[in-house]
């Protein structure tokens, strides 16, 4: 069986501060301004499990989520929620749009993920 990696919690938040244009090189992430972000974990992951868009149905039928825990993000959706939550604390820090990422795209790319469902290899 494959074991396919996760991400933290913390690494969703500061790949969210990367993701604003926050980010400078050789500079550590402001401490105010990763907690602006990481205040919009738990209502991101919230709507998009209502949303049911980081969902599958097994083939047993069962309702399978997959985005219910903040530290263990799946590699296959990592930067996607990254670049949503991002967008959910972009007025956090006076910004209209991203610098660089399309929020719908990623919508549509998480779709695309988990309409799939796992492979034989993820059970």
């Amino acid at each position: 069986m494959t074991v396919f990696p996760t991400y933290s919690r913390d690494q969703l938040v500061r790949m969210a501060y990367v993701r604003l244009g926050l980010s400078e090189v050789g500079q550590p992430a402001d401490d105010e301004d990763l907690e602006a972000i990481d205040i919009h974990v738990e209502p991101l992951m919230a709507r998009l499990n209502a949303e049911k868009i980081t969902y599958h149905v097994a083939a047993d039928g069962t309702t399978i989520t997959e985005l219910d825990d903040p530290d263990a993000i799946p590699a296959k959706a990592f930067l996607d929620v990254a670049i949503l939550l991002a967008d959910a604390a972009k007025m956090d820090f006076g910004m209209a749009a991203l610098p660089q990422d399309d929020p719908a795209k990623s919508a549509v790319r998480l779709r695309t993920v988990w309409s799939v469902g796992p492979t034989q290899e993820e059970y």
